[in-house]
């Protein structure tokens, strides 16, 4: 279902237009319609959506594609950050669909200090990463 239909109320002008990081859960990056659709729906740049790359990385599509499959089960911000480090992939806001996840996750995500509600329904949260 599509970003706008989980999300009541919301639309592209909540965003800023910067770099995030939709977080659903889905193990398998190319059949999740939530982190396909967000960048079309948000016109904002998404370092987890798949589509579209298979053009742009060649033969190292198959590496991304693992990488976006390990991010999805993340369990705490830690690893979301590890995760950054690791594959230079980095980013602004995460956004994160509360019924695929872990709520260990999203306690994570509320509890440490790097990052700050800035959306939330039932269905969706969007943590900002704070910078020093």
């Amino acid at each position: 279902m599509p970003t706008e239909k989980r999300c009541p109320g919301f639309n592209k002008t909540h965003l800023p237009a910067l770099i995030f990081f939709p977080i659903t859960g889905v193990p398998s990056p190319e059949i999740d319609p939530f982190v396909e659709w967000f960048p079309a729906l948000t016109e904002r740049r998404s370092q987890t959506t798949i589509q579209g790359l298979e053009w742009l990385l060649g033969p190292r599509f198959y590496e991304r594609y693992a990488d976006l499959a390990e991010v999805q089960v993340c369990k705490d911000a830690a690893c979301l950050a590890a995760w950054s480090a690791r594959t230079g992939l980095d980013y602004e806001y995460v956004v994160v669909q509360s019924s695929g996840v872990s709520l260990e996750l999203i306690n994570s995500l509320r509890s440490a200090g790097g990052y700050e509600t800035v959306y939330a329904t039932k269905e969706v949260l969007i943590f900002s990463l704070r910078r020093p």
